[in-house]
């Protein structure tokens, strides 16, 4: 089996190339709840994924009067996956009743890249189905699951990339998430529970320009105009036609990559401006895609200076406020180019396997998501209380009493703590609020271990986290913290554990939250 005479890969490219990658500061940040931070949000919108189903190909428990199959076994075949071009249709089905789950089988080719997808919010807007996507290998052994797209592209829509490892036949589920999340109220179906499902197969090598193992060898397709392979985004809801016009995402690209050879370093390059007020740059891998390359990303910019760097580059939804991305880092303003635009910096993303791994499995898709600056940033004199930075919170238009806000700065060895307060008169008062403060750091790909304190007027530490309380990662988080006193400022204090020789590389961002009810209950 081929790829159609090629057409599935230059339609899929023809709706995702763009010219050199420049982007300026967006203009929408996520169309989100206004009490969310400026990254996303705080994306928990489901729980653990563990439906205590059968995933191995039993009775899908529906009506069976769907085209699809219930199981594995009689999964609806649609053949090769490659004979299909980006918003072809696979299969119109529906979830015809509670706990209906639909299977389908695609033939691939070894070292496809491979999307699926499933398209009903999009067009529909409503919700009916929340879709999962779950994939199965020959076997029936699950190798990958998505519930909603990163940065909610799809808003409830799913979507999932993989790379074939043999030829054969891959399956497809698709089932309700009322079927999939323990934290449902039960399973949920009917007439109106349709979708579409969508596929694509690609070719990896003609996507990712080689070489590109070093800075030199990228700024050389730099010279020669050659496009890299940085996409504009094929989620933009505008480029499938569909009605859904308040895009998930501010500003977005992704690229494609994978570990060709022995040792393979991939090496991506970005001009990039923060705009007026400077911007948030996120890069993440597709969650739970399958990889088994165990990579690490590194941002660099035009001097070759470490920026962030992660070895957990996968996006999740779920988090404080934040979505966790592997790289969050913030871009500052944009110098005028003197004719109305931006002087674009460059910048480099160093993508390279930690255990040596290579060759088919080793592929990547990665998203770089931006979103507008929301954050207060230190003045670097509040290196104590008496010249704290006034946080300014902003209080919620959907929620009565519930404050919010975001700040940022960097330390050093020579700047070790930085202050930040709340003004009593600008939360409604604090005696008997609950505060809430949670560093974005190291779990995004800053070399700083920072801890987070909480002080009186007086200068008597009221509280302290060291750590995140989920994970325990060196992000330091504080929850529910009950202000019993009648105090006129609170003083938040971040403090470094440990920093980096490259001063660069030791940024933070926190957000918090004062509200009349615990968060965390």
């Amino acid at each position: 089996m081929a790829l159609r005479s090629a057409a599935a890969q230059s339609a899929l490219i023809a709706l995702l190339a763009g010219a050199s990658f420049t982007l300026t500061a967006c203009d929408n940040d996520q169309g989100i709840d206004d009490d969310k931070g400026d990254d996303g949000g705080s994306g928990d919108d489901g729980g653990s994924g563990d439906d205590g189903g059968s995933d191995d190909g039993g009775d899908d428990g529906g009506s069976g009067s769907d085209d699809a199959g219930n199981s594995i076994d009689e999964a609806a075949s649609v053949g090769s996956i490659g004979d299909y071009g980006w918003g072809d249709i696979l299969a119109n089905d529906a979830i015809d009743e509670a706990g209906d789950r639909d299977f389908f089988a695609i033939e691939a080719e070894e070292g496809w890249g491979i999307l699926i997808s499933t398209a009903d919010y999009i067009f529909e807007e409503d919700a009916e189905p929340d879709t999962v996507l779950r994939i199965y290998d020959q076997d029936g052994n699950e190798i990958a699951v998505n519930d909603d797209m990163p940065h909610r592209y799809w808003q409830t829509d799913s979507g999932m990339y993989f790379q074939a490892e043999y030829t054969g036949t891959y399956y497809i589920e698709v089932l309700e998430w009322s079927d999939w999340d323990t934290s449902s109220d039960g399973p949920t179906g009917g007439s109106t529970y349709e979708y579409e499902l969508w596929g694509v197969a690609f070719d990896i090598g003609q996507i990712e320009i080689e070489p590109n193992d070093t800075v030199e060898d990228v700024q050389s397709l730099q010279d020669d105009e050659i496009n890299q392979g940085l996409y504009s985004s094929f989620h933009d809801p505008d480029s499938v036609g569909g009605n859904y016009t308040d895009s998930a995402a501010a500003v977005a690209t992704e690229l494609y990559g994978w570990f060709g050879d022995e040792g393979d370093i991939d090496v991506w390059h970005m001009g990039m401006t923060g705009g007026d007020d400077g911007s948030w740059f996120t890069f993440s891998f597709w969650p739970d895609m399958p990889n088994n390359s165990a990579p690490m990303v590194t941002l660099y910019d035009s001097d070759w200076n470490v920026l962030a760097q992660t070895t957990d580059p996968d996006f999740s939804q779920y988090g404080d406020w934040f979505y966790d991305v592997g790289i969050l880092f913030f871009l500052p303003p944009g110098e005028d180019d003197g004719e109305g635009g931006y002087v674009y910096e460059d910048y480099y993303l160093q993508i390279e396997s930690t255990d040596g791994s290579w060759g088919t499995g080793s592929f990547y898709q990665a998203n770089m998501v931006w979103y507008i600056n929301s954050s207060v940033e230190e003045d670097g004199d509040n290196e104590s209380v008496l010249f704290a930075d006034d946080l300014s919170p902003t209080e919620s238009t959907s929620t009565a009493g519930y404050y919010y806000g975001n700040a940022r700065g960097a330390l050093a060895e020579d700047d070790v703590v930085d202050y930040f307060a709340i003004d009593a008169d600008d939360v409604g008062g604090l005696d008997g609020k609950y505060v809430s403060c949670a560093i974005m750091a190291a779990e995004v790909g800053s070399l700083l271990d920072a801890s987070v304190s909480f002080y009186d007027g007086d200068g008597n530490q009221l509280d302290v986290a060291t750590v995140d309380p989920d994970d325990g990662n060196d992000d330091g988080e504080i929850r529910d913290y009950y202000i019993d006193a009648d105090y006129d400022t609170l003083y938040i204090a971040i403090e470094s554990e440990a920093v980096s020789d490259n001063e660069l590389a030791n940024w933070y961002q926190f957000s918090f939250r004062v509200a009349e009810t615990p968060i965390y209950e």
